[in-house]
């Protein structure tokens, strides 16, 4: 480590005056900040935390029998926005990388109903399974069904939750408040 990198490191281990951190062009705890909000952002979001979810099924018959090449729709209630999905030869949909929120399912394929499942709360985390039966007749008929029980995750023990702006906000400001504390020859 160079001789800057090492008193750069050692100001702040010691906490000492920001008249140190002029040397390193951080003449005021703005640019602190500014340096440290632009690293935040600089790392790419694929080494962050992912915040999404899965969605799988299979589509089957009314006697059992898979479904292959049924159209499986996933609609985000909140932003009106749509995938979708074929069932593959063994009836399976997949829905990866689904952001948190609530969504409806619906299932078609010609010769069979339309079916619905509507008021899925999806979570961060979070591997749901929603199978589907579809019966015989027309794609003009169809089942819905509404507000499903709550989706117990069996396929994995991670866990996961959502963080609120207000949170963050919160976590700063009690950051801020420790680094005043922890510094008093250090006035921000």
């Amino acid at each position: 480590m160079d001789n800057r990198a090492s008193s750069f490191f050692g100001l702040l281990r010691g906490c000492k005056d920001s008249s140190g951190l002029r040397e390193f062009g951080f003449g005021h705890p703005i640019s602190l900040l500014f340096v440290a909000l632009v690293l935040i952002f600089a790392i790419p979001h694929s080494a962050s935390a992912q915040a999404t979810a899965t969605l799988n099924g299979v589509v089957r018959d009314s006697s059992g029998a898979v479904i292959p090449q049924a159209t499986v729709t996933l609609h985000n209630i909140d932003t009106s926005t749509e995938r979708e999905s074929l069932t593959n030869d063994s009836g399976l949909y997949v829905f990866v990388s689904v952001p948190p929120g609530e969504y409806a399912l619906k299932v078609t394929k010609d010769g069979f109903t339309t079916a619905t499942q509507a008021g899925l709360h999806v979570l961060v985390n979070q591997a749901s399974s929603q199978d589907f039966t579809l019966r015989v007749g027309s794609t003009q008929q169809s089942v819905t069904v509404e507000a499903s029980a709550v989706n117990l995750e069996t396929g994995n023990a991670t866990l996961g939750s959502v963080i609120e702006s207000k949170q963050v906000l919160e976590t700063c400001r009690s950051t801020d408040e420790i680094l005043r504390n922890s510094c008093p020859s250090r006035r921000v």
